[in-house]
């Protein structure tokens, strides 16, 4: 049977909680994440110290103490066990588990030592980049290395950019081609896949729009004039799972209209080569399954928004929308 969109958008909504358990992590009274099985046992394992530095709930936390917060709205209900930092006198005062950095220090040592002990193979992808993990005031609780975010389960955030030109066909007709990545095949997850022509994870301390100007000059080597056109046009919703953990996922996403002489250039180590290609070539490189799985999505939501897919041509145009955005229920930043 062959691939059709709905199903290629799927393919980033993958974690099903009937099938993997995953314990909440509960942050100074937030739901931030959900914790895969693997991870909270060898958390677990971790925490075998005194003071502990994380504190397990083995009431369901639908009930007291662990109410679900207001306006949270989560992934899933479970009576699994929920995971929060100790908050214990004694542990708060040697720890600080009350502070940011309190808590930073704790996640760092715990995915150093996993990471030396080699016990998670996204551990092996570390990137020193630091991830922040919010609160319900939108600010950082704390901030994570990004290799690790999956074994947290925390909201991951990153930008998309769309690189298009308009052109026209052999009979005069005005259309549309799309600049398309190819990643390095050195990449940390998905490589040697097809991807938008610059995307990136969101660092701490950076908004959408610094990120993705900053991404455009370093990935595809746009000058900064170029950069700056980006417009920012919506985003996308969803949570992965792989082999890495849990992602709930917000990815922002930006059009960037090109010339035909704005020539994307290899830079920095990202991407092994660029192609642009019109939408029967990209349909058929995406029904092969040779994008990686958010990029996939992402260049779906373009060509509904720019009338390739129609309800006139897509049965399952209704569907393929609704699978852009997702509740994922944990807070996020706020960048006003």
């Amino acid at each position: 049977m062959e691939t059709t969109f709905l199903d290629l958008t799927r393919k980033c909504h993958c974690y099903n909680p009937k099938e993997v358990p995953g314990y909440y992590f509960n942050v100074n009274s937030t739901f931030v994440g959900i914790i895969p099985e693997d991870a909270y046992k060898e958390l677990l394992k971790f925490n075998d110290s005194y003071p502990e530095m994380f504190h397990t709930e083995t009431k369901p936390f639908i009930t007291i103490p662990f109410e679900e917060p207001e306006d949270q709205r989560l992934l899933y209900k479970t009576t699994n066990p929920v995971v929060t930092f100790n908050n214990d006198s004694q542990a708060i005062k040697e720890l600080k588990l009350d502070t940011f950095d309190g808590r930073s220090k704790i996640i760092a040592n715990m995915f150093n030592y996993w990471r030396e002990k080699k016990t998670f193979h996204c551990l092996a992808g570390w990137r020193d980049e630091l991830y922040p993990i919010y609160g319900k005031d939108h600010k950082p609780l704390l901030v994570i290395e990004r290799a690790g975010g999956g074994l947290l389960g925390i909201r991951h955030f990153g930008v998309h950019i769309n690189g298009y030109v308009r052109d026209v066909d052999e009979n005069g007709k005005p259309t549309i081609k799309m600049w398309i990545a190819k990643r390095a095949l050195t990449k940390q997850t998905f490589p040697d896949t097809y991807d938008n022509v610059v995307a990136g994870g969101l660092p701490v301390n950076q908004t959408p729009i610094e990120c993705a100007i900053r991404e455009c000059m370093e990935e595809a080597y746009f000058p900064e004039e170029i950069a700056k056109r980006v417009v920012p046009v919506g985003a996308v919703t969803y949570t992965f799972y792989n082999i890495d953990g849990i992602k709930p996922e917000n990815q922002y996403l930006y059009d960037l209209e090109l010339s035909k002489d704005d020539l994307p250039k290899i830079n920095d180590g990202e991407v092994q080569s660029f192609n642009l290609w019109d939408f029967e070539k990209i349909t058929e490189v995406l029904k092969n399954h040779e994008f990686c799985p958010t990029a996939g999505l992402i260049v779906i939501e373009f060509m509904i928004r720019h009338g390739i897919i129609t309800p006139n041509n897509e049965k399952d145009y209704l569907d393929i929308i609704s699978s852009f955005h997702n509740d994922i229920g944990f807070p996020g930043p706020a960048h006003c």
